[in-house]
């Protein structure tokens, strides 16, 4: 039977890689016919270094966050006449809310608005990707991390306990998809990255290789070649053991999840990582600065943050985006939460690493280093021309 995705949050870090995998030459891309890529922001194929495909149709001016459902299906029904044959849906739409509890209800209201349209217009819907993360795990918890002594996390660790459980939107997604799914044809699994490497088109609010990229093309502008680089999180942030995902990892599984339902369906939650061996930023550091000529290094008490910096220096990266034909607004990243970079790199300072053992044991065995993740990533945003 045909088969045709349609992928939520097109141009997000998670959504945008999923489409890119379904026009890659992969066997499990070829399964697919149609890929129809739904965004809010207008972004064209070109800008978006999707491969051509006449596969590819994308949608922008739909948004979750507004109108009924009554309003999305009007708006799917007239933007996308091919609708009725989506069979597999991936759905990427992520809101952030600084209030848990907003940030809960306006998600998962997205997700059912989402699914009840998609009953309603597509007959053969067979299978849903939900993409949520180690938080999972309660890792934003920090000093009240529950189960740092049942490392490495895996799928089967209980939910954490209350008041968390009731802010934690991720199970409020899945509820969702727990009710909405009984006694129907179709089933969906969830998959649950740790920090995502990736590359995204349009500013976003969770891309922490963007921010690393913009400040080490300007660390390197200002300082030169070969320059030495300071860790810009914690002395102990930099020694912890964690994993993390390639948003072309997460793809393929989930890619790969979709066309093994009898495997994966009902519900089932796995971990999406790069590799099943855990790293520390230490390691990591000095392979990302590596990849713009520099040396990094350890903390250095003193140092100004990434931020202060690319402050500083703001003059000096707008000469390199006139001399190199840069797109500008980049540095100055309105949609981006204000506290996910800084986070990231320093308040995370206990071990956190995951297994990927599930997903192994089912038959997916696609793995990498850290190197090749970030790699392609900074490749793209030079492509993008939003790196020199």
């Amino acid at each position: 039977m045909s088969k045709n995705a349609l992928v939520f949050g097109a141009s997000g870090i998670t959504g945008w890689s999923v489409v890119n995998e379904l026009l890659s030459t992969s066997d499990d891309a070829q399964c697919f016919d149609r890929v129809i890529a739904l965004t809010v922001r207008r972004l064209d194929a070109e800008a978006a270094l999707w491969p051509e495909s006449s596969k590819l149709q994308v949608v922008d001016g739909v948004d979750l966050t507004r109108g009924s459902k009554n309003d999305l299906a009007s708006i799917l029904r007239d933007k996308v006449p091919s609708i009725g044959s989506v069979t597999h849906l991936f759905f990427n739409s992520y809101k952030w809310a600084q209030d848990p509890k907003v940030e809960s209800l306006v998600n998962s209201s997205m997700l059912e608005r989402a699914v009840m349209v998609i009953e309603e217009l597509c007959p053969k819907f067979e299978y849903l990707v939900l993409p949520t993360g180690t938080k999972a795990y309660g890792m934003h918890l920090l000093e009240n991390f529950p189960y740092g002594d049942r490392l490495p996390l895996t799928e089967d660790l209980p939910r954490l306990p209350e008041p968390h459980a009731s802010e934690m939107f991720y199970y409020w997604e899945t509820d969702t998809l727990d009710r909405l799914s009984q006694d129907k044809t179709w089933t969906w699994c969830e998959v649950r990255p740790d920090l995502v490497v990736g590359f995204v088109p349009n500013d976003n609010a969770h891309c922490l290789a963007q921010t690393l990229a913009i400040y080490l093309s300007l660390y390197r502008e200002v300082n030169g070649k070969n320059s030495k680089v300071p860790w810009p999180g914690t002395a102990k942030s930099y020694k912890v053991l964690s994993s993390q995902t390639s948003q072309d990892m997460l793809a393929k599984f989930s890619v790969w999840a979709s066309l093994h339902p009898q495997l994966t369906g009902n519900g089932e939650a796995f971990n999406v990582l790069d590799s099943n061996r855990p790293s520390t930023w230490e390691e990591r550091w000095h392979t990302i600065c590596s990849l713009f000529d520099l040396e990094g290094i350890g903390y250095v008490e003193g140092t100004p943050s990434a931020e202060s910096f690319m402050m500083t220096h703001r003059a000096k990266w707008d000469e390199l985006t006139e001399t190199h034909g840069l797109k500008s607004g980049h540095i100055d990243n309105n949609v981006a939460n204000p506290y996910f970079f800084k986070n990231m790199l320093t308040l995370f300072d206990y071990d956190h690493q995951a297994s990927m053992e599930k997903a192994y044991k089912l038959g997916f065995q696609a793995s990498w280093d850290d190197r090749r993740s970030w790699d392609i990533a900074f490749q793209r945003f030079r492509m993008a021309k939003i790196i020199p």
